[in-house]
This record gives structure tokens, sequence and C-alpha cells, in this order.
């Protein structure tokens, strides 16, 4: 299955043990990755990746609005 190797991947490229590495996957609507992913945990935490995402993406209209 992909999640068990995602697991044994993570804990070959970061020497962790299983018990360190938890895995959650929840799939997002694309029309709610801004608001569910993007704004919330992408956004704030930019400067932390490790890989960055390939996309640029649409601005928010009510937040550009309100300025």
């Amino acid at each position: 299955m992909a999640d068990e190797q995602l697991v044994k991947d993570v804990m070959t490229i970061l020497d962790y043990g299983e018990e360190s590495v938890p895995v959650a996957i929840e799939e997002v609507r694309p029309q709610e990755w801004m608001q569910k992913v993007y704004n919330p945990e992408i956004l704030p935490n930019f400067e932390k990746l490790y890989k960055r995402p390939g996309y640029e993406p649409f601005l928010n209209r009510a937040a550009v609005s309100r300025r």
C-alpha cells in the first residue's frame, strides 16, 4: 500500500523509528484548497517548507477588496 511505503520512506530518510512517524492524509476538494489548506497551513509556514508548491495561488478577491 502507498501509505505503508510513505511511512517506510520517511523512516529511512529521517532515520526515525516507526513510533515517531505518524501519517494522516485528508482529501480536500480543489475548490476548498485555499481556505482549508493553503491559507491556514502553507502560507504561514512558507519559510519552513522543505518543498514549496510549484504553483501560485489565486488571489483571494474578498481579502484584497477589504484592504
